[in-house]
């Protein structure tokens, strides 16, 4: 049990983290759990949240999970609409610089491959411990991927010790809703699901195209996998520089052995790839149903065939997405 004066000092906390006296799950699970218990702070409440597998054709459990959220809909803050992948930070929309955020929603401050950045609650949680990796909070930087962001977060994905632990990343147009870099991070296993890796991760993946990227096959869209080592970040930067070159939307799942790149159509409000971000393309479906149906009975009639066309409905044309790998492999520098 950690000292109820270091889970309310970010700072101290931190340095605890960086200073190895405090291992980094406990701290994250610690300090989350004590800003889910503060009144008013949380808009979801994971109690009436019900996880599990899909179900796959046989009857048994499939490959995908299904999560149903009541009312998440309503409580969640509507974020903003973008017409480009790349926008400049805007000083005057909403943003999670330190004075803009609530001091309670700050867990903890670290410094992750020399980056300064923050970890904030996620106070509409889609799972446990879902929190917000923000990049140099008072940098103002806008929603874009490069280097060292990537470094940063996969350094945070290196540092924990649970399999199950993902960072996720959207990019404008791929429903990210502030403009202002940060990641999402979460733990998998949870009440229903006992699953330390997603879909997306156990999909088979081609021969090495360029400094571990592969092609994933046999998923219901297309994408590329990233082999974890020295070299993944400057490989996952320069596919991801490519894609805001060309203006493609792109979600990231980061995990401790291979990271998955998917671009994508561009969100739209109410259609087939409206709320599709990193955790529902990479396996997980979010249902949202009002507060009086039943959660449990929405969920046991979820099949992998629906997650398969959720997740499909948001992939670019295989053309277009020839044309950027092309690219991308003549990009990175072996």
């Amino acid at each position: 049990m950690l000292d109820l004066g270091l889970l309310r000092d970010p700072r101290a906390l931190g340095d605890a983290i960086a200073g190895g006296r405090v291992a980094l799950d406990d701290a994250l699970q610690a300090a989350w759990t004590m800003r889910v218990s503060m009144p008013g702070l949380m808009r979801s409440d994971l109690s009436k949240m019900v996880r599990m597998p899909a179900r796959s054709s046989d009857g048994t459990a499939g490959r995908f999970v299904v999560q149903v959220n009541p009312g998440r809909a309503t409580r969640r803050v509507p974020g903003r609409v973008f017409d480009r992948v790349v926008a400049a930070f805007d000083q005057n929309a909403f943003h999670f610089a330190p004075g803009l955020v609530r001091s309670e929603e700050v867990l903890f401050g670290l410094e992750l491959d020399g980056v300064s950045c923050e970890v904030l609650v996620n106070v509409s949680p889609l799972g446990e411990c879902h929190c917000l990796l923000v990049v140099e909070p008072a940098g103002g930087l806008p929603q874009v991927l490069d280097e060292r962001g990537l470094r940063a977060a996969l350094a945070l994905v290196r540092a924990s010790s649970r399999e199950d632990f993902k960072v996720g990343f959207n990019s404008l147009r791929a429903c990210a809703t502030v403009n202002h870099y940060h990641f999402q991070c979460l733990y998998l296993r949870g009440p229903g699901v006992l699953r330390d890796r997603m879909a997306v991760e156990d999909a088979p993946a081609g021969p090495e195209l360029a400094a571990g990227m592969k092609r994933l096959s046999g998923y219901p869209i297309a994408a590329w996998k990233f082999d974890d080592g020295p070299h993944a970040a400057r490989a996952l930067a320069t596919a991801v520089h490519v894609l805001q070159r060309h203006d493609t939307p792109h979600n990231l799942l980061l995990a401790r052995r291979a990271s998955v790149l998917i671009p994508r159509v561009a969100q739209d409000a109410s259609g087939p790839s409206a709320g599709l971000a990193f955790l529902e393309l990479s396996g997980e479906a979010l249902v949202i149903c009002e507060a009086h149906e039943d959660p449990l009975g929405i969920a046991r009639c979820a099949t992998d065939e629906q997650v398969e066309r959720r997740i499909a409905a948001a992939a670019i044309p295989a053309d277009v997405f020839a044309r950027l790998e092309d690219e991308i492999v003549r990009s990175i520098v072996p």
